[in-house]
């Protein structure tokens, strides 16, 4: 679903690790505890040194510990942004919200005692384009089951990076700055 999420995730690499500095960010093999921890394909990425969970054929425990250490998760809306309601009180969720689907997770981060960001992103072609349900808003499109699954399943998301690195410097200095301006210890980033 996202389109450009290799230009993303190396935006996120390179900005997470300006923000903690060239320290590791972690042991493939587990034997030290990361500072930050990126939850999703960024180890892919050339050069990663980020402890990345598995994603898939993960048991249920193994998600929930995953996410009862996560300051902050980002990922596009969807069921993967669920696992919020497992992070600490006071969590930063970034939502990369495609305009013209229907929002639910900043208001559910909200719910859960989280601070939620909506960061509106494009889908690649409009996914109800052509359709008798073009032209609708989000709000309109919501209870039409037809036109929402179309637009909710048929977005291929594109991200304005530089304008996302913005929107994420300022989410990983919510999640990971305390009162004293140090960054909390035992947290991670996890990103869906």
């Amino acid at each position: 679903r996202l389109k450009n999420g290799a230009e993303v995730l190396a935006a996120m690499r390179a900005t997470v690790l300006d923000f903690v500095g060239p320290q590791p960010m972690g042991d493939p093999r587990g034997r030290h505890s990361p500072r930050v921890r990126v939850h999703g394909s960024l180890v892919g990425l050339p050069g990663s040194r980020a402890v990345a969970p598995p994603t898939t054929n993960s048991s249920f425990l193994s998600q929930v510990r995953i996410f009862v250490r996560c300051a902050l998760l980002v990922g596009t809306t969807g069921a993967g942004m669920t696992n919020m309601i497992f992070m600490p009180p006071s969590g930063v969720v970034l939502v990369l919200q495609p305009r013209g689907v229907a929002e639910f997770f900043t208001a559910m981060a909200s719910g859960c005692g989280h601070y939620g960001i909506a960061h509106f992103v494009s889908c690649s072609v409009d996914p109800v384009q052509g359709t008798e349900h073009e032209g609708l808003s989000a709000r309109l499109c919501g209870p039409i089951v037809p036109c929402k699954n179309r637009a909710a399943f048929a977005c291929h998301v594109q991200v304005d990076v530089p304008a996302f690195v913005t929107v994420f410097r300022d989410a990983l200095s919510f999640a990971f700055m305390s009162r004293a301006g140090m960054p909390q210890k035992g947290f991670g980033g996890c990103s869906a």
